[in-house]
């Protein structure tokens, strides 16, 4: 008999569990098990999940994501977790990194622990999980890299006034974009989501709604960076709405909002066309902000700086901006070679 797990078939829902989209408590509501999972997520947040979500339902051939959801909360204790265990081990077989596994667990046991909330379920998704590293590299472009960056973003600037209104407003946003991303280590969601209302030019500041809060913050931002988005609100104009607008060549249209995938593929060109090596994204800019804050503050006033929620997250950059391991080992090497 083989011992192999398996997605189970649909059709091995227990006798009696019912299903939860047609057949809910008799006391309650029709229960919307998507929404169950998903609300209270700010969109962007809503967007992984869900797609984490989708990538359990196709694995477990199921056509529908509701359906999938609505058997795995059907399931007992013993085989709920055998079903995502074998769902982890085939990720880990398919060399998903650690990372994608975690998040795409915890997506599950989101939908589990709320389901439980209310009584749907009495179950829990217990697994064991691959260790993942919190970040892979905290270094960032470099000192160097920054300014190739943002010479380049600069000199589009000046270049742009010949080449036409489209060009010179791409240009006026890319330069407040990146400026934003690092002066101030905004997060690309966070810089995603500002509407014009979010900023205000005689603080200056931004108002974001930070990585597991609800509610807006206002965060001082650099002269630079507040002169950088007045000159782009100056070709934007002053229509209510999204801050930083998505500009097309020729196309029709209402002004669109700039994703956060648009932001990242954004750093990245710029970076390419100022000459930088490596691959630069968003966040790599905010990890050089957050380096070269520790150069010259206390970790304290950096994480503060950051808005990490914890200091033990500062400190990983902190250690790695040292590169300690690196200085040892040229020591230990120049000893040996002394003797």
């Amino acid at each position: 008999m083989s011992t192999e797990l398996v997605p189970l078939p649909i059709e091995t829902i227990p006798p009696g569990g019912g299903d939860l989209r047609h057949d809910p408590p008799q006391s309650g509501p029709t229960i919307d098990l998507v929404e169950l999972a998903l609300g209270g997520l700010k969109p962007t947040s809503r967007a992984g999940y869900l797609k984490d979500l989708r990538a359990f339902a196709r694995w477990s051939r199921c056509d529908q994501l509701e359906r999938a959801l609505c058997r795995l909360l059907t399931l007992a204790g013993g085989p709920a977790n055998a079903l995502v265990m074998a769902w982890t081990a085939e990720m880990l077989a398919a060399k998903k990194s650690p990372a994608t596994i975690r998040r795409r667990v915890a997506a599950l046991k989101r939908v589990v622990g709320r389901a439980r909330m209310i009584g749907l379920t009495a179950i829990a998704i217990e697994v064991d999980l691959p260790h993942a590293e919190a970040f892979r590299d905290t270094a960032g472009p470099g000192k160097k890299g920054w300014h190739k960056i943002l010479d380049r973003a600069k000199l589009d600037v000046l270049e742009a006034a010949v080449k036409g209104p489209i060009t010179s407003a791409r240009a006026a946003r890319n330069l407040a974009i990146l400026l934003l991303l690092h002066d101030r280590a905004v997060r690309r969601s966070e810089l995603a989501a500002l509407d014009l209302a979010d900023f205000d030019s005689s603080r200056p500041a931004v108002a974001v709604v930070g990585k597991g809060r609800s509610s807006k913050e206002w965060l001082t931002i650099s002269t630079r960076s507040s002169a950088a988005v007045v000159a782009w609100v100056q070709v934007r104009g002053d229509t209510p709405g999204t801050l930083f607008l998505r500009l097309h060549n020729g196309r029709e249209g209402l002004p669109a909002r700039l994703s956060d995938w648009a932001v990242n593929e954004l750093v990245k060109e710029v970076a390419v066309r100022a000459g930088v090596a490596r691959t630069v994204t968003a966040h790599a800019l905010r990890h050089q902000a957050i380096t070269e804050a520790l150069d010259h503050y206390d970790v304290r006033d950096v994480k503060q700086f950051s808005r990490h929620a914890r200091i033990d997250t500062v400190l990983i950059y902190d250690d790695r901006r040292k590169d300690l391991g690196g200085e040892i080992s040229e020591a230990i090497g120049g000893r040996r070679r002394r003797r």
